[in-house]
Formats: C-alpha cells, structure tokens, sequence
C-alpha cells in the first residue's frame, strides 16, 4: 500500500519510520516492553527499579549496593527500551518523521510513565532519563494519559 509506495520513492521520512519499527520490535527491546507492560514481567523489574532510584536519591551509598546477574539484565532491558526512546525524541524533535507517524507507532510503552500502577517507573524515568521527562511533561500539557490496550479492545502487544 502507501508505506511500499513511499518506501519506493526513496521517502526518507518512511525509510526512518521502518529502521524505527526495526528497533522497536528487535530483540533488543523485546524484553523491555514486556518488562513495562506485562504485570509479572513488571513485579521482577519493580524492586529493582525502587531500588536504583534510591540510591540516586541519596538513601544508599552506591558503592553498598549490588545488583545481582538477574537483576542487572532486566535493568538492562529496560535501559534499552528507554534509548530506544530517547533516539525516538530526538526524531521528534529533529522533525524527520511527522509527529502523528511517531505518537500512533511507538507512544504506548512510554505511556506506562503515567500508570498508576507503574510508579517505580515513573520514578526511575525521572531519575534517570530527564529527557524523557521533559517530553512526558510537554506532552501531559497536551492530555496524553495512560490507557489500557483492553480498554480498546487491543490485544496487549
């Protein structure tokens, strides 16, 4: 359809919407989105989530505090996951794919920033990727809330 006839036309705008829908689908941020989205996968990632802001927060000397093999790959994971988005702003912001293109594909994971289920999220988000805090901050000016795929009757990924 039209995403084969802009891809055909050497579109660039396509050609970087499709290396994104790469990305985001690739393995590398597989198992972050699953870690954000499904309810067990986030109650591994939780406390380990907690536990970093906290030590960003002052409440723990770094140095005292190990994360174990597990816990340092899920964190990972989710790291990867935040780049990803971190790339996806400056996208954005360099205006190289129409925003509407940008927020329909890929704004459901970092919604979960605002569900009220996904605190420690929120938190490590602020702590950590302040530039995914000033886009949550702008785009919450503009109403966008966390919604449940279900709600839509969306299948969950």
């Amino acid at each position: 359809g039209v995403v084969v006839w802009l891809y055909q036309r050497k579109d660039r705008a396509t050609d970087i919407l499709l290396k994104l829908e790469q990305e985001c689908f690739s393995e590398n941020t597989k198992e972050g989105r699953m870690r954000i989205e499904e309810e067990n996968k986030y109650g591994e990632v939780k406390s380990i989530l907690a536990k970093i802001v906290e030590i960003k927060a002052g409440k723990y000397c770094p140095k005292l505090v190990t994360l174990a093999g597990d816990e340092a790959k899920i964190l990972g994971e989710v790291d990867r996951l935040l780049r990803f988005y971190v790339v996806l702003y400056g996208v954005r912001q360099a205006k190289q794919v129409p925003d509407s293109s940008l927020s329909t594909c890929f704004r459901f994971w970092l919604a979960h920033y605002y569900n009220p289920e996904r605190t420690d999220f929120k938190n490590y988000v602020d702590a950590y990727f302040p530039t995914l805090r000033k886009w949550l901050a702008s785009d919450k000016e503009c109403g966008h809330k966390f919604f449940r795929p279900e709600e839509f009757g969306w299948p969950k990924t």
